[in-house]
């Protein structure tokens, strides 16, 4: 097919680019390496964080200045601290942040300010190591290969 063009030096290589799958990454800085384990720890505690965050944000609405209680507290600082063993020092939001102090409870919009900062870092993290086919699919990039599929970046118009 290329040989008719006077493609014929490049033809094999350019076919076999038409024929794998290919992805294109968001990203191309330093990637964190990343296994199905991992992406499944990852989902598992970003789905977590989005849920704290619309239960804390209905919260902070009706009483922004009103202490959160520790039962909710404990739950989600169980959560800030499986982020921050999945997140590098560097992606973490705040450098002084591990979780919140249970016996000074934070206010609700406290709470709600630091949910948002780990839930863009996770997005970020995550739309570094995922990517999109030619069929508009998106995956988990493993090893530069398909993993699991992904859902497509919160903020694709940003990248």
């Amino acid at each position: 097919m290329f040989e008719a063009l006077g493609w014929a030096p490049i033809a094999g290589a350019l076919e076999m680019a038409l024929t794998l799958p290919q992805l294109h990454q968001l990203d191309s800085g330093p990637m964190t390496k990343i296994d199905n384990k991992y992406v499944e720890r990852f989902e598992k505690i970003e789905a977590q964080l989005s849920g704290f965050y619309d239960e804390v944000q209905t919260l902070a609405k009706k009483s922004p200045d009103g202490a959160m209680n520790r039962f909710k507290l404990g739950y989600i600082n169980a959560t800030l601290q499986t982020a921050n063993d999945i997140l590098t020092k560097e992606q973490r939001p705040l450098a002084d942040f591990a979780t919140f102090n249970v016996d000074d409870l934070p206010t609700n919009s406290d709470v709600l300010f630091i949910l948002k900062q780990y839930a863009n870092c996770l997005e970020e993290v995550r739309s570094d190591h995922i990517a999109q086919d030619y069929e508009g699919r998106w995956y988990w990039t493993i090893d530069g290969k398909h993993g699991d599929r992904a859902r497509p970046p919160s903020k694709l118009g940003d990248k």
